[in-house]
């Protein structure tokens, strides 16, 4: 409950009448979302905790009650039986598994994937000043290598514009985030590399902020990693999760994606052959006849 009280103070403020219009509003918009999206996150996480504990205290009984008679079972979701079945597991990527993906490449693009049909999406983008380009079955949304505050400003906008249609936004670019005055490095780097996630943190309370969102500690100092054996959508969510706690303490983390260049993004996830239809038993009939 916590968690739902914490996110009534960005929903209050997306929701509190005025200057919507203003280039302040919009651009503000992307933070006060990160901090709604951190606090549904955490009370997603407590909730399936709190399950796990119920269901660890409450054992369902081995039973004898005839099988037509025993409650059905409760299917696993889409997205997990996909990824504990090989045989129809689709190539999802780090840039798949919201509605709306905000990245950048190594070398300073910036780019938008949108990853279901959205209304007005690709206005939205191209009025913001983004160029759309097919990539490997997918459309790209691009700002090119520029000064930080301009792709900040683009992708506000933008962000502003889609997040009436979805809340479902992330934005994991460091190229959209104001550059520090001074040049300094991040405090925290954070870093996806070969179905790995690791961070540095420079100081102690990046790494409490790490430690408090999932990462453990390497034996390498100042290293940390996530567990192995966390799935890639609840990797990319601690990512999110750990990012916006660390901004809301001042502390400075860029997000790499391991993606060198425009051409390195992922391709749009293929999609199993669907099963041609059986007839049914009225054509079977006919056909008999």
């Amino acid at each position: 409950m916590a968690h739902y009280t914490l996110a009534l103070t960005p929903l209050a403020a997306r929701a509190k009448p005025g200057a919507r219009a203003s280039l302040d509003w919009q651009l503000d918009a992307i933070d006060r979302h990160r901090g709604l999206h951190v606090h549904l996150s955490h009370a997603h996480q407590a909730l399936d905790e709190a399950r796990a504990s119920l269901t660890g205290l409450n054992p369902a009984p081995e039973s004898n009650v005839p099988l037509h008679h025993r409650p059905p079972q409760r299917r696993a979701p889409p997205r997990a039986r996909l990824a504990a079945d090989p045989t129809t597991r689709t190539a999802m990527a780090i840039t798949d598994h919201h509605d709306v993906f905000i990245g950048s490449t190594d070398d300073g693009w910036t780019f938008v994937i949108v990853n279901r049909p959205i209304r007005n999406a690709a206005r939205m983008l191209t009025g913001a000043g983004f160029t759309a380009r097919e990539h490997q079955g997918r459309t790209l949304y691009l700002l090119p290598p520029q000064t930080g505050e301009d792709a900040h400003e683009r992708a506000g906008v933008a962000a502003y514009g889609l997040m009436a249609h979805t809340l479902d936004l992330v934005d994991l670019a460091w190229t959209t985030r104001h550059p520090s005055a001074n040049g300094a490095e991040p405090e925290a780097t954070i870093r996806f590399r070969d179905g790995t996630v690791t961070a540095t943190a420079l100081t102690d309370r990046a790494g409490d902020v790490l430690a408090q969102n999932g990462f453990t500690p390497t034996k390498a100092s100042q290293e940390y990693t996530l567990p192995a054996g966390m799935s890639e959508s609840d990797a990319v969510n601690a990512v999110i999760r750990a990012e916006t706690h660390l901004y809301s303490y001042g502390v400075g983390v860029r997000v790499d994606l391991g993606i060198p260049t425009l051409q390195g993004i992922p391709p749009a996830p293929s999609r199993p052959p669907s099963a041609p239809a059986l007839p049914s038993p009225d054509q079977a009939q006919r056909r008999r006849r």
